[in-house]
């Protein structure tokens, strides 16, 4: 039977000690909802949040005049942005001689394995509608001959005055510079996600600074792995990458570069995500169902605020 979980899968451990840490394999940086703005859906409103927008008014320079006429009134305009609501759910489906036969707590196991798989969900869900936006710039000034190229600093700097040209305001707070040795400080900054295989490439930029090299007193992110200028830099493997995309059939890597409040998640009351049993099931209940449910949305709320940067690797990986 399809997606049962029985012994044929999680056989029994016979003769053997089982050590008391369950391993699951690694498991990505969940970064890209880090900077969003937090809302709620309450229920019984319907399937749609909806941010109201309006237009910014004319500056006045002209003198007024002494006159009987009036000036020319303003008007002020309003759009929506609409971010429905959908529901998303998994769940296992596992035999009772499962849990009882095995010497680990397969139960707490699979608890895991939906909350992990939840996190996930969301942060690609959040991911895909970030590269949604219109806000596209291909790394030009690299050196390996590709379109686009390899990261190069004058392309990040492009992405830097593109944002700042669109009043996107910076995310992260500045890093004050200390006495150690080979530290520098770090500005506000905008925030970038790219994928590990850019490591080196980032490292390679003569003004990259490396997390390790933050002043002191200073926490770094988890996932984060420097800054240049005024954007630090998250790592995932979560960052989408398409194989033979480049004008030489490279692998080409999408960069996303955030603004502050560009986006936003919503989800809906308590039901933001729910545990789902585990329940026994079945005629002779001699089966588990162990789920879990979401309601989410995001929506982007100034699309000029989120770049996203296409570049490919100085060197292509074998």
């Amino acid at each position: 039977m399809a997606g049962f979980t029985t012994i044929e899968n999680i056989p029994l451990s016979i003769k053997a000690k089982i050590d008391a840490t369950v391993l699951l394999d690694p498991e990505a940086n969940y970064v890209y909802a880090l900077t969003a703005k937090q809302k709620t859906m309450p229920k019984g409103m319907g399937d749609t949040y909806r941010f109201p927008k309006y237009s910014n008014p004319a500056a006045f320079t002209t003198p007024l005049a002494e006159s009987e006429l009036d000036i020319t009134p303003q008007v002020l305009t309003k759009t929506f942005i609409d971010a429905q609501i959908d529901y998303y759910g998994t769940y296992f489906l596992i035999s009772d001689r499962t849990v009882d036969q095995n010497p680990e707590d397969v139960l707490r196991v699979h608890a895991g394995a939906l909350n992990r798989s939840l996190r996930e969900t969301e942060d690609i869900l959040t991911r895909n509608v970030l590269l949604s936006t219109t806000t596209d710039i291909r790394c030009l000034a690299g050196e390996n001959g590709d379109d686009p190229t390899e990261l190069a600093q004058k392309d990040i700097l492009v992405v830097i005055s593109t944002l700042t040209g669109y009043k996107a305001k910076t995310i992260t707070r500045p890093i004050k510079g200390s006495n150690k040795f080979g530290s520098a400080p770090v500005p506000q900054a905008y925030m970038g996600i790219v994928h590990p295989d850019l490591i080196p490439d980032l490292e390679a930029m003569p003004d990259f600074v490396t997390v390790d090299r933050y002043g002191s007193g200073f926490t770094p992110m988890d996932a984060e792995w420097g800054n240049y200028s005024r954007v630090r830099f998250l790592q995932t493997t979560q960052a989408p990458k398409e194989s033979v995309t480049s004008a030489l059939g490279h692998t080409v890597y999408s960069n996303l570069i955030l603004g502050a409040d560009a986006f936003a998640i919503i989800k809906q009351d308590s039901d933001a995500a729910t545990v789902v049993g585990p329940n026994k099931v079945g005629a002779l209940r001699d089966k588990y169902e162990y789920g879990i449910k979401t309601v989410f949305a995001a929506a982007l709320l100034f699309d000029q605020h989120v770049a996203n940067l296409t570049c490919t690797r100085s060197t292509e990986l074998v």
